[in-house]
């Protein structure tokens, strides 16, 4: 039997898929990011957890809930936007704010990126680059209509640009 590796990675954002404002009530963090830890440490299974900037205001006692697990954190923009609509430098002025937030406030230095609705452009590399992230977990290897066009994109890590590493999420394929 050969062993295999399995990377468990969660976004941590408002309900409705980061479409709820962060001031309302958002029952996914509330009520089910506990639970998910509990049954994490029922398993001891560590994780990441992608975290938008602006959650952690509201909900820093459950961010520092899954930094106190031993569970990776790691930066899911500083709001929940469309990444691939910025330029280089609107990229680059967010995600230097959330990763000194993040820092600030838990002392975590955030060497992962996931995008927001997994939409890149190219800029969010080159920035991601200049910013020291060190791998990146945005593309899903799969073709969804409005969604995903990446079909033929890798399915397993590799070197995205420069030093950034892709660990594209895995999809399941029901064709």
């Amino acid at each position: 039997m050969s062993n295999k590796t399995l990377s468990i990675t969660i976004d941590v954002e408002t309900d409705w898929g980061g479409r709820s404002k962060v001031n309302s009530e958002n029952m996914g963090i509330e009520n089910k990011l506990p639970y998910i830890l509990d049954t994490l440490k029922k398993f001891n299974v560590k994780a990441t957890f992608f975290v938008s900037g602006k959650l952690l205001e509201k909900y820093s006692k459950n961010i520092i809930e899954i930094k106190r697990c031993g569970h990776e954190i790691a930066c899911h923009g500083l709001t929940h936007e469309d990444y691939s609509k910025l330029s280089e430098v609107e990229i680059l002025d967010k995600l230097s704010k959330c990763k000194k937030l993040f820092y600030d406030k838990l002392g975590v230095k955030l060497n992962g990126f996931r995008a927001p609705q997994f939409k890149t452009n190219k800029n969010l590399f080159k920035a991601l680059s200049k910013l020291n992230f060190l791998y990146d977990s945005s593309f899903v290897k799969s073709a969804i209509p409005g969604r995903y066009n990446n079909l033929f994109f890798k399915a397993q890590p590799h070197k995205i640009y420069q030093n950034i590493i892709e660990f594209p999420i895995s999809a399941l394929s029901f064709f």
